[in-house]
């Protein structure tokens, strides 16, 4: 649920830039042409598209540091496009690639907090979250009003399931600095952990502060869904589809869409959502095979269709590239349900619920699975659970 970009603000710490005058042969120029490049790819709301321009501004970065090797700041910026390039292809070597630069940097200016923050991303990537931790807290003691390390650091306190500790870094860095980026992952925590009300507020809030980010309009559309709230639903799907038509978001809003309006008796409309969603879903896993979120829209399309095992496989490639990304086990554990591979079902059902423990959907689904087993007490326990929820299917 987070946006590509999440370091674009360390371009601001480059104090380097100097006007268009500066010669091809100096750091500052590539350093110039690098920024240009970082930036435009943070506005880019199409992945597929993103790539080359962060490629551009490694190979701009690189020029920089090999005029000026010694320099913290150009050190920085280079590990930040190597991590946002790791991100985007979930690139092991590049992750380690952009740890070293980050500690080039630190080694050169211990003091410079950006680079351990960057760090900090770094070893969170390899799962290394107490070092990470660590790296954060680092950068917070030399800058107390780094929004984004102490954005950052909430990130990892969420991966080691410390929630509470992630909110308060998180409304940390809000104070700092309420920026999108910040509000979103806000509502993405409220989300996770079952409190769609005050994650719908905080939807409602990153769009105030960015009325153009779509996958904010697609979670505040399927929030709304979830609560009933259906016309709503739909206005917010039709935006985030508006901004960016040809995007994973926009085959989620479309397939998203589908359910709601088959919900409200429009089937025929429905029907024609669902087919667009898989054709886009489609064409993003052939642009970019290391999109996540397009391949667990494909495998929850395929799932709809009856194809279950090809839906588990789609979805073990969702989990590969996202390993906590939940909504994904809980799928899985679906197809794999049907499938008649009762004890992995269960598995994927727990993956979810060690994150989520009030969706009563789970809980009945895990009760339906446990009773294939013939686990009846098992199932009992987990029928409870679902009706303390409210669970009424």
């Amino acid at each position: 649920m987070i946006k590509a970009i999440a370091t674009v603000a360390c371009i601001a710490l480059a104090v380097l830039c100097i006007g268009s005058l500066a010669q091809e042969n100096t750091a500052s120029y590539w350093l110039n042409k690098g920024n240009e490049s970082f930036e435009r790819a943070a506005n880019i709301q199409n992945q597929t598209i993103m790539e080359p321009s962060l490629q551009e501004a490694l190979q701009a970065y690189n020029k920089a540091v090999e005029i000026d090797p010694k320099n913290a700041t150009l050190l920085n910026l280079k590990g930040d496009a190597l991590y946002q390039l790791a991100l985007f292809n979930k690139d092991p070597e590049k992750y380690n690639e952009s740890l070293e630069t980050y500690e080039k940097a630190i080694q050169i200016s211990p003091e410079f907090a950006p680079a351990w923050t960057g760090k900090g991303a770094a070893l969170a990537r390899f799962g290394r979250y107490n070092e990470s931790i660590a790296a954060y807290d680092r950068a917070i003691e030399i800058d107390q009003n780094s929004s984004e390390a102490w954005l950052m650091k909430s990130m990892a306190l969420f991966d080691q399931g410390q929630y509470d500790e992630a909110l308060d870094s998180i409304n940390r860095s809000i104070e700092l600095n309420r920026s999108d980026d910040a509000l979103y992952m806000k509502a993405g925590y409220y989300g996770e952990t079952g409190r769609m009300k005050e994650a719908l507020e905080a939807f409602n809030e990153t769009l105030e502060v960015n009325p153009n980010r779509t996958d904010a309009w697609f979670w505040k559309a399927d929030f709304l869904a979830t609560m009933g709230s259906y016309e709503e639903a739909l206005k917010a799907y039709d935006r985030s589809i508006e901004i960016d038509p040809e995007s994973t978001n926009a085959a989620r809003s479309w397939e998203s869409k589908s359910h709601v309006l088959k919900a409200l008796g429009r089937e025929e409309e429905s029907m024609s959502a669902f087919v667009r969603a898989g054709e886009l879903y489609d064409r993003a896993v052939e642009q970019n095979p290391n999109d996540a979120n397009a391949w667990y829209g494909r495998g929850m399309i395929l799932s709809e269709q009856g194809k279950y095992n090809e839906a588990a496989l789609a979805l073990n490639r969702s989990i590969e590239l996202a390993p906590k990304f939940i909504n994904a086990w809980y799928g899985r554990g679906v197809a794999l349900n049907e499938t008649g591979r009762y004890e992995e079902a269960i598995q994927s059902f727990d993956k979810y619920i060690e994150v989520n423990q009030e969706n009563p959907a789970v809980w009945n689904d895990k009760g339906k699975t446990l009773q294939a087993l013939g686990r009846s007490s098992d199932a009992k326990a987990a029928f409870a659970r679902a009706r303390e929820l409210g669970y009424q299917g």
